[in-house]
Formats: structure tokens, C-alpha cells, sequence
């Protein structure tokens, strides 16, 4: 009776080793899905930021050209304001 109850008890451990190393197992499976998700996330991430980056930084550098060519335009709208005064001016008193 004793070795009958020592055989079930090692079964009874050799399947719960079983068990065990089955979800052991499973656990490594779902960590490494995990792990490859969170980096494809990363990437992904890592792209859209990239993306964003290169956007902003060529809005900025086109906004710096648009500001650059209105501040060329204020000056020769100027200069032609001038030249006009001048002309009209000089006009003005000759006539």
C-alpha cells in the first residue's frame, strides 16, 4: 500500500512538473511575443517621430524663407516709396 501511494505521489509530482515546464513554456512564448510587439511599437514610434521631425524642420525652414523673402519685400516696396516721393515730389514743384 505504502509503494502504491509513493507511485501516485511521483506521479502526481512528475505531472505537476509537467504542468510546470508547459507554463514555463507558455510564459517565454507570450514574453517574447511581447517583446517583438513592443518593438515594432518602438519602431513604429521611432519612424512617425522621425517623420514629424523632418516635416517640422522643413516648415520651419520654409517659413524662414517666406520671412526672409516679406522682409526683401518691405525693403524694395520701400525703396520704390521713396523713388516715387522723389519723383512725384520734384514733379510736384516743377509743375
Amino acid at each position: 500500500m505504502l509503494s502504491e501511494h509513493r507511485r501516485a505521489l511521483r506521479a502526481v509530482r512528475a505531472a505537476s512538473l509537467r504542468a510546470l515546464d508547459l507554463h514555463r513554456e507558455i510564459l517565454d512564448r507570450e514574453r517574447q511575443r511581447l517583446r517583438r510587439e513592443r518593438q515594432q511599437l518602438r519602431q513604429v514610434a521611432a519612424h512617425a517621430a522621425r517623420a514629424h521631425r523632418r516635416a517640422l524642420e522643413e516648415a520651419q525652414t520654409t517659413a524662414w524663407e517666406f520671412r526672409d523673402a516679406w522682409e526683401q519685400a518691405k525693403r524694395e516696396g520701400q525703396k520704390l516709396l521713396r523713388l516715387y516721393d522723389r519723383y512725384f515730389g520734384k514733379k510736384a514743384r516743377v509743375a
